[in-house]
């Protein structure tokens, strides 16, 4: 949507967008998954063998155990399904320290987005498929 767009005044039209949801993680922010599955390879597989193109072919986009079994599939880690559960459990944990030490950054423009929209004075609100994510 251009700025332009978002500067019009409000059609009579239904059709017309009057409110916006956001996905957090990967269109706000910049979360550090790709990192946390990549360190928590440590002991299992050679981390650096887990590359973007990797992960964005057979992980990104997968819910957590989906992402870590395909991982270790991709890696040819022997008995990877039984092995996906605590690779799964070790990427959480280190995705949640990288958070907690502050590797998380927002995508400017997509700051600049949610300004713009905001300054329509549209209801917003926020969404993420992770179970993790405070509902209030």
């Amino acid at each position: 949507m251009s700025r332009r767009e978002l500067e019009e005044p409000r059609s009579d039209d239904p059709r017309a967008l009057t409110a916006a949801i956001f996905d957090v993680d990967g269109v706000l922010l910049a979360s550090p998954h790709e990192q946390a599955w990549r360190e928590a390879l440590i002991g299992i597989a050679e981390p650096a063998r887990f590359t973007t193109a990797m992960y964005q072919a057979h992980v990104a986009g997968k819910p957590r155990l989906s992402g870590a079994r395909a991982a270790l599939e991709a890696l040819g880690v022997p008995d990877a399904a039984r092995k996906a559960v605590a690779y799964a459990e070790r990427k959480q944990k280190r995705l949640e320290e990288l958070v907690h030490a502050g590797s998380v950054a927002a995508f400017p423009d997509a700051l600049r987005f949610v300004q713009a929209v905001g300054k329509l004075g549209w209801p917003t609100a926020v969404a993420s498929s992770s179970r993790r994510t405070p509902t209030q």
